[in-house]
């Protein structure tokens, strides 16, 4: 009976692993530059037409115009090299046709990060007027939802308990049918133990909300709530720091993504706690998305931590210059290894999603 105890007490602790992890969220303005504006001014040229879309249409626009066969307009010329020709309008077909975008990845970049300080930006001009776009209303919805959790053990008193990459809920429903066989002997605080454990394998994936909501012109609920949470810049990505950047023109609206890359960081040098706050904020990931701080307790191990299918997408209406919507997007997997115990050596491999979407008004 007491061995059943022991047996019992350590799976659950070890079972609830994850839970020694308290894990929490992780922000210089910067105006409209002259780049910039060049930028939005070779999509704005692209579109020949002037319909809120780079198309083919556009293309044979620009061919008439380079060709004489129809008059030359300024607004034709896509590089910005004073003239208008075969190359702009290669440029405006390939743009339609996503095969190379008009824009560089540095160029797109530096456009989403102005756009997306500004949601921040608190600092007047010399009139004492906020620039546009500067402090919109918003409510963002946060959505983090544990995908899997597989558990790897050695060592367990009973030698069913030791697995390898087993999903939380099954390693649950193994620990129950083996204890069952000693049902006889379990008293009802171990009975009771083991219905919290099967509930809580029932629920740990069950995606978790949060809505917030920021009015417009409140610049303590614009840090605390937009990327990066509690910074007064959005973003400081650097080209280093992406997969991919793109700007595109559709239906009247830029569309901005921004793609990232995967990055892998050893336990023992990922910044945890309180202490590692500012080095979080100097990863890729960390620049632009709220990201985990993993502070370790009960003398488990971070062994590692992955970001992957980092992802975001903003919209902003050309005619109004005001931003619609956008969309965060990261996968995060943590390696951790509970503090050995009587032999028994339990680790946690947990892949989590999370996703932040705002919209502006």
């Amino acid at each position: 009976m007491i061995f059943l105890k022991k047996v019992l007490s350590l799976i659950l602790a070890l079972c609830l692993v994850t839970s020694i992890f308290v894990i929490t969220s992780n922000a210089a303005t910067t105006e409209t530059t002259t780049s910039v504006e060049n930028s939005l001014k070779k999509l704005q040229n692209a579109d020949a037409d002037s319909d809120g879309n780079i198309s083919t249409n556009d293309a044979q626009i620009l061919l008439a115009a380079a060709a004489g066969i129809r008059a030359d307009d300024s607004k034709y010329d896509v590089d910005l090299d004073g003239t208008t020709s075969v190359v702009d309008a290669v440029a405006v077909l390939k743009e339609s046709a996503g095969t190379k975008r008009i824009l560089s990845t540095a160029e797109a970049l530096d456009i989403f990060n102005t756009k997306v300080n500004l949601v921040k930006e608190r600092t007047p001009d010399a009139n004492g007027e906020l620039p546009q776009g500067a402090l919109p209303g918003f409510e963002k919805t946060t959505t983090m939802q544990c995908k899997s959790m597989l558990i790897t053990t050695t060592g367990a008193p009973l030698s069913s308990l030791n697995v390898k990459n087993m999903e939380y809920d099954d390693y649950v429903e193994r620990i129950v049918d083996a204890l069952s066989l000693f049902s006889s002997l379990l008293d009802d605080d171990m009975k009771a133990q083991l219905r919290v454990m099967e509930e809580s394998a029932d629920e740990y994936r069950e995606p978790k909300t949060q809505v917030d909501v920021a009015d417009t012109g409140d610049d303590v609920a614009h840090d605390e709530f937009y990327p990066r949470k509690y910074q007064a810049i959005a973003s400081k990505l650097t080209v280093s720091d992406v997969a991919s950047a793109t700007c595109t023109l559709s239906n009247n609206h830029l569309v901005y993504t921004i793609t990232m890359g995967t990055y892998t960081y050893a336990g023992s040098s990922y910044p945890t706690g309180s202490s590692g706050y500012k080095d979080r904020l100097n990863l890729p990931y960390g620049k632009a998305f709220n990201i985990m701080s993993l502070d370790e307790t009960d003398g488990s191990t971070l062994n590692s931590v992955t970001y992957k299918n980092g992802k975001i997408t903003l919209m902003e209406n050309l005619s109004t210059d005001k931003l619609v919507e956008a969309h965060y997007s990261y996968t995060y997997v943590t390696d951790i290894s509970a503090a050995e115990q009587n032999g028994l050596k339990m680790k946690t491999v947990m892949t989590s999603d999370v996703n932040e979407d705002f919209i502006f008004y």
